[in-house]
């Protein structure tokens, strides 16, 4: 009981300065008040639901919106770790989930390239016009962001085959995270925001699995 309250009171801490940075005090109010009455306590807790709920934030403009709910899902998946994360021991590394390849280069460069395999893994399970359509959608969202169209061949073939292609030159961290996003909004399009949102926490859950998360934290891509 005293760990589930002590969730429960980061998890009010953590909504409490996201939504503060947009909303008034009888707003934030109002939002702990409907997470205390509706969503503290579960195992799951789909966080556009949450989102959506709130009336003060349906004034915002949706891009208003879409970052204060990433802002949300980097929060919660600290609240969900404790004060501190964990240790792994040294003579224990975690094992990666993925089978059909080994990623190389920098710490941030296989974090990233997990969370492209995540992506393509989980979207291809919703069938072939969903990840066709996602594929049109992110060379659109990276051309948007002016990236190279070598990136947006490579990405695809990380999320088609789970293969990454050898020579890539991904950029630093910076480049990564615009990628990141372009992935984002391109899911979002394909599959919707609810399956975009369960899909991005899970990528992040699996990379923090890596030992090159211990270098760069996953959740610098959100």
């Amino acid at each position: 009981m005293a760990a589930t309250d002590a969730r429960h009171a980061r998890e009010r801490t953590i909504i409490s300065q996201v939504l503060g940075t947009k909303l008034d005090a009888a707003g934030v109010q109002s939002a702990l008040d409907l997470w205390d009455q509706k969503f503290a306590g579960r195992k799951s807790v789909p966080l556009i639901e949450f989102v959506n709920e709130i009336q003060a934030v349906q004034t915002l403009e949706a891009r208003e919106r879409h970052e204060l709910r990433l802002a949300l899902y980097r929060g919660m998946i600290q609240a969900a770790a404790g004060p501190t994360a964990p240790t792994r021991p040294a003579s224990r590394p975690a094992p990666t989930t993925s089978v059909r390849t080994e990623l190389k280069g920098t710490p941030a460069e296989i974090v990233f390239l997990k969370i492209v395999q995540h992506y393509g893994e989980q979207l291809r399970e919703l069938g072939p016009v969903v990840i066709q359509q996602f594929l049109a959608e992110m060379r659109t969202a990276l051309e948007d962001r002016r990236m190279p169209g070598v990136l947006g061949d490579a990405m695809a073939t990380i999320a088609m085959r789970g293969a990454t292609p050898d020579g890539v030159q991904w950029g630093n961290s910076a480049r990564m995270h615009m990628l990141a996003q372009g992935l984002y909004v391109a899911a979002c399009k394909a599959a919707g925001p609810v399956q975009a949102d369960r899909i991005l926490l899970g990528a992040v859950s699996e990379a923090k699995k890596l030992d090159a998360a211990k270098v760069f934290a996953p959740t610098q891509f959100l």
